[in-house]
């Protein structure tokens, strides 16, 4: 049997060479010895971390009249980030948002940075997974995973393995 595991605390999962990741030694003892109370005789019992997907998407953002466009860039990426705010609200890409399997629609892109004071339209131009080509994922609307994959933006330069966001604006002032 196995079982991905895809822990709140980001502290116990070891970043391996190429981006992937590995639950840290003393967590996962301590998650199989409370899962091998439940499972099965005469089945084998497999810990591993979840497979993070890093993705690759670009936005190009038209901004309204009267609104700066530095702005409005922050906010969006602020919206679309991976962080968890004092004001108790994450950002559209912040990991326990997305479950194992569940794929990022889209639509929901569309409907989180439209929701951006002072953004009239927006066009993605690229969305995919970080290190494939486009597999039709912008036409079909989605960037599926499969179950033990969950979807990963962070946005940070010095780890552009666990996926990018480039947003470009015009327009505004």
């Amino acid at each position: 049997m196995f079982v991905a595991i895809h822990p709140v605390d980001a502290a116990n999962l070891r970043r391996l060479p190429g981006g992937g990741t590995e639950l840290q030694p003393l967590f996962a003892l301590l998650i199989k010895a409370h899962l091998t109370r439940f499972k099965l005789a005469g089945y084998d019992l497999n810990i591993r971390a979840a497979i993070y997907v890093p993705l690759e998407i670009d936005i190009r953002i038209c901004v309204g009249d009267g609104h700066f466009r530095g702005d409005v860039l922050a906010e969006v990426g602020r919206v679309l980030s991976n962080r968890s705010f004092a004001d108790g609200t994450t950002g559209f890409f912040f990991p326990l948002r997305f479950g194992f399997g569940q794929a990022v629609y889209l639509s929901q892109l569309y409907e989180a940075v439209s929701a951006v004071a002072g953004v009239n339209s927006a066009e993605v131009t690229l969305f995919k997974r970080y290190w494939d080509p486009p597999r039709g994922e912008l036409e079909r609307g989605a960037i599926v995973m499969t179950p033990f994959e969950i979807p990963r933006l962070d946005n940070d330069r010095n780890f552009a393995d666990n996926g990018g966001l480039r947003l470009t604006a015009v327009g505004g002032l």
